[in-house]
């Protein structure tokens, strides 16, 4: 006899409520009984695997319990080749790259709170717009408290942030957590800047990349599949909202 799906439905997302200000919590029991939860108030999320041939009826229930489809998350991975370029050629008098210090906090977190729109956060018409800043803000900042990334690369522009790459590494990998370019220069090969800088410091002929995005944001597909990234996963990413 196969085992029944697990008891519990929800466990408090504890990082993301200090974050947002207001209780979160992630659906792990997409096989619930609506009749059997009463949901809490705040904000629930839900991601399910476009690949499962449950997600169907697994959506149904959910938006039946006030759930609402708000993003499609697409995850990347792949090996970069040497022989691969990124970015353009910059003037490397008015374009460097760094890793962060403890003085550029401030400036850094402030960039993160003024350069997203298509995250699941921001893409919610139920959530405020500074909530999803504040939440972006909070995710680089997790760097500085030593909780999130080990390596965290900045761009300038004759001495001024215009960019940052976040990343979690070990010797022949990189996961990118969050890369974010200052509205005031995006479209003009930054964020591949910042990414190539990265892979050459590693001085390896292959090296392993994973990232994640938003089916909908087609400049940051366009910079991991220039990387050899192909996509791996998909998912429906759902909200469901009350009481905030």
């Amino acid at each position: 006899m196969l085992p029944g799906p697990p008891s519990k439905t929800l466990v408090s997302d504890t990082w993301l409520t200090a974050a947002a200000g207001f209780d979160c919590f992630n659906l792990i029991n997409p096989d619930f009984s609506p009749t059997d939860i009463d949901f809490p108030n705040g904000l629930i999320t839900a991601k399910l695997d476009l690949s499962s041939t449950k997600t169907p009826e697994r959506m149904s229930r959910a938006i039946q319990s006030g759930f609402r489809v708000i993003t499609f998350q697409v995850y990347l991975s792949g090996v970069f080749e040497r022989s691969m370029k990124l970015g353009r050629d910059w003037d490397r008098e008015h374009l460097n790259f760094r890793q962060a210090i403890i003085g550029d906090q401030e400036e850094i977190v402030r960039l993160a709170e003024g350069s997203f729109s298509l995250d699941r956060f921001h893409s919610d018409p139920r959530l405020p717009k500074r909530t999803g800043d504040k939440i972006k803000g909070a995710w680089v900042e997790s760097f500085f408290r030593n909780e999130r990334g080990n390596s965290l690369t900045v761009a300038e522009i004759s001495g001024a942030i215009c960019g940052f790459l976040l990343t979690q590494e070990s010797n022949d990998e990189i996961l990118i957590d969050l890369i974010a370019v200052d509205r005031r220069f995006q479209g003009q090969g930054i964020a591949s800047e910042l990414l190539g800088h990265q892979v050459s410091v590693k001085d390896l002929n292959r090296l392993r990349i994973s990232a994640g995005t938003q089916l909908s944001n087609g400049s940051s597909l366009r910079l991991y599949k220039a990387c050899g990234l192909r996509e791996a996963k998909h998912e429906v990413v759902l909200h469901r909202v009350e009481g905030i």
